[in-house]
C-alpha cells in the first residue's frame, strides 16, 4: 500500500475493546432492535493527550460535530487521495485551512466517557470519508 493512503493511529495507541463494543471497522453496533456495522475505527486515548494527523498529508477543512450537543468536536481532513473525519478531538482554531502532515499534532483528545459512562474506554473515532479509486490502480 502506498504511504499516501496509509492510516496511522491518531493517538499512537491501539483499538478500543470494552463492555460497550469493539472499535474495529465493521464491528456490530446495536441500534434499537437491529444491528449495524461500525463505520470507522476507535483508537484508545487518554483524555487531554495530543492527537496526531493520521494521513500522509492533508488540509484541515473544518470542525465537525458528532452530536447535536456542542460539547464534542471533530475535524475533517482532506488529503490528496483520502479524506478522514476524527471525532472527540478539540481542534485548534488556527489549524483550520492549514496543511498538516502525518504525526503532526492537530488537537487534544476529549473525554467521551462523560457521555457514555465508564464502561466505554476513552477513544478517538476515525472515519474515512473519501478515497480516490484511481489511485488504487
Amino acid at each position: 500500500m502506498r504511504k499516501e493512503i496509509r492510516i496511522s493511529s491518531p493517538t499512537h495507541l491501539g483499538i478500543r475493546n470494552d463492555a460497550l463494543g469493539f472499535g474495529y471497522y465493521g464491528a456490530p453496533r446495536k441500534r434499537g432492535r437491529r444491528y449495524e456495522k461500525h463505520n470507522g475505527k476507535d483508537y484508545l486515548c487518554k483524555p487531554g493527550q495530543h492527537i496526531y494527523c493520521p494521513i500522509h498529508e492533508g488540509k484541515i477543512i473544518r470542525r465537525t460535530k458528532p452530536y447535536d450537543d456542542l460539547k464534542y468536536d471533530g475535524v475533517y481532513i482532506e488529503g490528496l487521495h483520502i479524506s478522514v473525519m476524527l471525532f472527540y478531538v478539540d481542534i485548534w482554531d488556527w489549524l483550520i485551512n492549514e496543511y498538516v502532515k502525518r504525526d503532526e499534532i492537530i488537537g487534544i483528545a476529549q473525554n467521551i466517557t462523560e457521555r457514555y459512562g465508564e464502561s466505554m474506554k476513552p477513544h478517538i473515532h476515525l472515519t474515512i470519508t473519501g478515497l480516490d479509486p484511481q489511485f488504487l490502480e
